[in-house]
């Protein structure tokens, strides 16, 4: 049985190794070590990654109490081979993990509520706890949790068996029997975990909780331990910064800034959406006004448009089919795309606007449906939009004609 050196010393992160087993699946290697700091994933806690004869490792896993570690080639040689783990990612995870417990502990101690998720990602952790807390609530917790971390307070770790739990009074219980790993900060906190920790609350640098929500009919806490709180605080103080500079303010005053630029801008939004309201009107008036044929008193409008967006293009169809006897067939170039709508008032029900267009999405290989009365499409057929808007008035005229 091969040595589980991270359990001996979690701070050791080169060794050496002899393979004990190799099994090949799809294409890469699953080595077993006669010993190994490599940690296997569990516990909440990723598995480590680094390098076997500077070869990386891939993953990491535990099966049936033997470490595998995943390559993609085979080392030159089977003994005597060089390890080493990434160094900085396994600190990290033992700091985000060590915070975990304390941050759970202290909910736990000062409200009773129960850690029943955790989650280790490469940017974000989270516990899932049992019970809402208010957020003057989750404050004091942080601020005790990050007392018990400046205190540096030692951490231990042995195995007991089952029946010596209860003397102990772990914060929870496992499900395993057997011998049993535990983890005790002082007299702080005592819980079975199979992860790696640092061995002093120091170590974790520092605990601040970045955000909160509801999470069934408790509550999801995100929280960040160590350098990846100064990763965070570095980049939302760069970020800060910058939004003083451009609002130039102070920094404290960025947010009220900001405020005022949201307002100004709501304003703005209102007023440009009334002038395009009556531009469009304007506009609606001219086409109408413009000598179309007529084609059994019906005014048949056709054009393709510049300088408008889509949303535009569907006003000003409304506007001008809101008036009676008339038929329009519209298209527009957006983002590169070729899009049409083509519209009818609504007492000229002998056209059928969707079986027309549904006819013509071809030309521009093009998607799209809509109503009798109104339907749309668009396609990469970009050249091919002047030919479908004409095809559309052949069409068109053909049935008007039959009337």
């Amino acid at each position: 049985m091969e040595k589980y050196l991270y359990y001996q010393d979690q701070y050791l992160w080169e060794f050496k190794a002899d393979i004990v087993k190799v099994v090949e699946k799809e294409g890469e290697y699953h080595l077993v070590l006669n010993q190994t700091a490599f940690y296997p994933e569990g516990g909440g806690q990723p598995a480590d990654r680094g390098f076997i004869q500077e070869i990386p490792v891939k993953d990491v896993y535990k099966l049936e109490e033997r470490v595998y570690h995943i390559l993609s080639e085979l080392p030159s040689r089977q003994k005597d081979l060089n390890c080493r783990i990434d160094w900085v990612r396994r600190f990290d995870h033992m700091q985000q993990h060590l915070g975990q417990h304390i941050l759970s502990a202290v909910f736990y101690d000062q409200y009773k509520a129960g850690t029943i998720g955790f989650h280790l990602g490469s940017d974000r952790v989270t516990i899932d706890l049992d019970r809402p807390l208010k957020p003057a609530e989750i404050i004091k917790a942080e601020n005790r949790a990050n007392e018990i971390v400046f205190a540096n307070h030692g951490v231990e770790f042995f195995y007991v068996e089952h029946a010596q739990l209860k003397r102990l009074a772990p914060r929870k219980m496992p499900e395993i029997t057997g011998p049993i790993r535990i983890v005790q900060i002082s007299e702080i906190d005592t819980i079975p975990c199979s992860g790696t920790h640092p061995s002093r609350t120091g170590e974790v640098g520092l605990i601040k909780v970045i955000s909160w929500s509801k999470y069934k009919q408790g509550l999801r806490v995100e929280f960040l331990c160590g350098k990846r709180v100064l990763d965070d605080f570095r980049g939302k103080n760069n970020c800060l910064n910058s939004l003083s500079a451009l609002l130039s303010v102070e920094v404290s005053e960025v947010a009220g800034e900001v405020q005022k630029v949201i307002e100004r801008n709501k304003s703005l939004a209102q007023q440009i959406k009334f002038c395009n309201g009556q531009l469009l009107t304007l506009q609606a008036e001219d086409l109408l006004n413009k000598p179309y044929s007529r084609h059994n008193g019906i005014k048949v409008i056709k054009k393709i448009l510049t300088g408008q967006d889509y949303q535009q293009l569907r006003l000003l169809t409304l506007k001008l089919t809101a008036n009676p006897g008339v038929v329009t067939l519209l298209g527009v170039l957006d983002d590169a795309t070729a899009r049409f709508i083509i519209s009818r008032s609504s007492e000229l029900t002998s056209l059928k606007m969707n079986e027309i267009a549904q006819e013509l999405l071809p030309v521009i290989a093009g998607r799209g449906g809509g109503t009798q009365q109104l339907a749309q499409g668009g396609g990469p057929g970009v050249e091919q939009l002047g030919k479908l808007i004409e095809l559309a008035y052949q069409r068109v005229l053909a049935i008007l004609l039959s009337i």
